[in-house]
Protein backbone atom coordinates (compact mmCIF):
# COMPACT_ATOMS: atom_id res chain seq x y z
CA UNK A 1 0.00 0.00 0.00
CA UNK A 2 1.13 3.46 -1.01
CA UNK A 3 0.61 6.66 0.71
CA UNK A 4 0.80 10.17 0.50
CA UNK A 5 -1.34 13.58 0.76
CA UNK A 6 -2.25 15.64 -2.11
CA UNK A 7 -3.68 19.14 -2.59
CA UNK A 8 -6.92 18.56 -4.52
CA UNK A 9 -8.64 21.11 -6.42
CA UNK A 10 -12.40 20.92 -6.68
CA UNK A 11 -13.28 18.00 -8.65
CA UNK A 12 -17.66 17.46 -9.87
CA UNK A 13 -18.72 14.45 -10.15
CA UNK A 14 -21.87 13.18 -11.99
CA UNK A 15 -23.68 9.49 -11.77
CA UNK A 16 -26.53 7.85 -9.99
CA UNK A 17 -27.26 7.40 -6.75
CA UNK A 18 -28.01 5.10 -3.94
CA UNK A 19 -29.26 6.15 -0.47
CA UNK A 20 -29.78 2.85 1.90
CA UNK A 21 -29.05 1.92 5.27
CA UNK A 22 -25.64 0.32 4.41
CA UNK A 23 -23.95 -0.26 1.16
CA UNK A 24 -23.28 -3.51 -0.33
CA UNK A 25 -21.99 -5.34 -3.67
CA UNK A 26 -25.15 -5.74 -5.61
CA UNK A 27 -26.08 -2.36 -4.75
CA UNK A 28 -22.58 -0.70 -5.78
CA UNK A 29 -22.55 -2.99 -8.60
CA UNK A 30 -25.98 -1.70 -10.14
CA UNK A 31 -24.96 1.65 -9.80
CA UNK A 32 -22.02 1.26 -12.23
CA UNK A 33 -24.24 -0.63 -14.27
CA UNK A 34 -26.87 2.43 -14.65
CA UNK A 35 -23.52 4.78 -14.75
CA UNK A 36 -22.98 2.54 -17.99
CA UNK A 37 -26.20 3.08 -19.73
CA UNK A 38 -26.39 6.97 -18.54
CA UNK A 39 -22.73 7.39 -19.97
CA UNK A 40 -23.48 8.77 -23.59
CA UNK A 41 -25.35 11.00 -21.59
CA UNK A 42 -23.38 13.22 -19.55
CA UNK A 43 -22.29 15.76 -21.13
CA UNK A 44 -18.32 17.59 -20.57
CA UNK A 45 -16.81 14.16 -19.31
CA UNK A 46 -13.17 13.82 -18.23
CA UNK A 47 -11.81 10.48 -19.79
CA UNK A 48 -10.48 7.41 -18.16
CA UNK A 49 -11.29 7.48 -14.75
CA UNK A 50 -14.52 6.56 -12.35
CA UNK A 51 -15.77 7.69 -9.08
CA UNK A 52 -17.23 5.86 -6.14
CA UNK A 53 -17.88 8.10 -3.48
CA UNK A 54 -19.19 7.19 -0.26
CA UNK A 55 -21.01 9.55 1.94
CA UNK A 56 -22.41 9.02 5.67
CA UNK A 57 -24.87 11.46 7.09
CA UNK A 58 -25.65 11.59 11.02
CA UNK A 59 -28.69 9.62 10.10
CA UNK A 60 -26.52 6.62 9.24
CA UNK A 61 -27.97 7.29 5.89
CA UNK A 62 -25.32 6.27 3.43
CA UNK A 63 -25.08 7.62 0.16
CA UNK A 64 -23.13 5.73 -2.91
CA UNK A 65 -22.69 7.80 -6.09
CA UNK A 66 -20.98 6.13 -8.88
CA UNK A 67 -19.79 8.84 -11.68
CA UNK A 68 -17.54 10.48 -13.68
CA UNK A 69 -16.08 13.49 -13.43
CA UNK A 70 -17.13 16.67 -15.37
CA UNK A 71 -15.64 19.82 -16.73
CA UNK A 72 -18.74 21.76 -15.77
CA UNK A 73 -22.00 20.27 -14.35
CA UNK A 74 -24.70 20.35 -17.21
CA UNK A 75 -28.10 19.06 -18.27
CA UNK A 76 -28.15 16.33 -16.04
CA UNK A 77 -29.63 13.10 -17.14
CA UNK A 78 -32.65 13.02 -15.69
CA UNK A 79 -31.14 9.36 -13.18
CA UNK A 80 -28.18 11.43 -12.72
CA UNK A 81 -27.09 13.35 -10.20
CA UNK A 82 -24.15 16.05 -9.63
CA UNK A 83 -21.61 16.43 -6.55
CA UNK A 84 -18.97 18.45 -6.38
CA UNK A 85 -16.09 17.63 -4.28
CA UNK A 86 -14.14 20.45 -1.81
CA UNK A 87 -10.44 21.27 -2.52
CA UNK A 88 -7.93 20.67 -0.08
CA UNK A 89 -5.53 17.45 0.96
CA UNK A 90 -6.40 14.37 1.11
CA UNK A 91 -4.66 11.31 1.72
CA UNK A 92 -4.34 8.91 -1.72
CA UNK A 93 -3.90 4.99 -0.61
CA UNK A 94 -3.05 2.87 -3.80
CA UNK A 95 -3.93 -0.46 -3.09
CA UNK A 96 -3.85 -3.58 -5.28
CA UNK A 97 -7.55 -4.15 -4.36
CA UNK A 98 -7.28 -7.53 -6.02
CA UNK A 99 -4.72 -8.92 -3.79
CA UNK A 100 -6.25 -7.89 -0.07
CA UNK A 101 -9.56 -6.95 -0.80
CA UNK A 102 -11.81 -3.76 0.92
CA UNK A 103 -12.02 -5.48 4.21
CA UNK A 104 -8.54 -5.04 4.90
CA UNK A 105 -7.66 -2.18 3.03
CA UNK A 106 -10.03 -0.15 5.44
CA UNK A 107 -7.97 -1.71 7.84
CA UNK A 108 -4.89 -0.54 6.25
CA UNK A 109 -6.42 3.13 6.15
CA UNK A 110 -8.12 3.54 9.57
CA UNK A 111 -4.59 2.39 10.80
CA UNK A 112 -2.82 5.22 8.58
CA UNK A 113 -5.67 7.83 9.65
CA UNK A 114 -5.20 7.08 13.67
CA UNK A 115 -1.82 7.65 13.63
CA UNK A 116 -1.04 10.69 10.92
CA UNK A 117 -4.68 12.31 10.39
CA UNK A 118 -4.61 16.16 11.08
CA UNK A 119 -5.96 17.03 14.77
CA UNK A 120 -9.34 18.32 14.12
CA UNK A 121 -9.57 16.55 11.32
CA UNK A 122 -13.29 15.54 10.71
CA UNK A 123 -14.14 14.41 6.94
CA UNK A 124 -12.80 11.64 6.69
CA UNK A 125 -15.35 10.69 9.22
CA UNK A 126 -17.70 11.66 6.80
CA UNK A 127 -17.08 10.63 3.04
CA UNK A 128 -14.34 8.63 0.98
CA UNK A 129 -13.71 8.32 -2.63
CA UNK A 130 -12.34 5.31 -4.54
CA UNK A 131 -10.98 6.11 -7.89
CA UNK A 132 -11.24 3.52 -10.65
CA UNK A 133 -8.58 3.83 -13.85
CA UNK A 134 -6.75 2.52 -15.82
CA UNK A 135 -4.92 0.18 -13.28
CA UNK A 136 -8.50 -1.41 -12.11
CA UNK A 137 -8.77 -4.72 -14.07
CA UNK A 138 -11.75 -5.97 -12.58
CA UNK A 139 -11.98 -7.26 -8.81
CA UNK A 140 -10.36 -10.73 -9.22
CA UNK A 141 -7.23 -9.97 -10.93
CA UNK A 142 -4.38 -9.45 -8.42
CA UNK A 143 -2.91 -6.67 -10.38
CA UNK A 144 -6.20 -4.12 -10.04
CA UNK A 145 -5.24 -0.96 -8.56
CA UNK A 146 -7.40 1.66 -7.16
CA UNK A 147 -6.94 4.83 -5.38
CA UNK A 148 -8.78 5.54 -2.04
CA UNK A 149 -8.77 9.24 -1.54
CA UNK A 150 -8.94 10.61 2.36
CA UNK A 151 -10.23 13.46 2.63
CA UNK A 152 -7.57 15.41 5.99
CA UNK A 153 -10.13 18.55 6.41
Amino acid sequence: MEVRVEKREEISIVGPLSVTEKADSETIKMLWEKLETCEKEIELKVPGVGYELHLEEENKLHYCLTGLEVEKVRNLPLNCFAKTLPQGDYAVFSIQIGQIGFSEAYKNINRWLEENAPEGAEAHKKFEIQVYDSRFKGMDNPESEIDFLIPLF
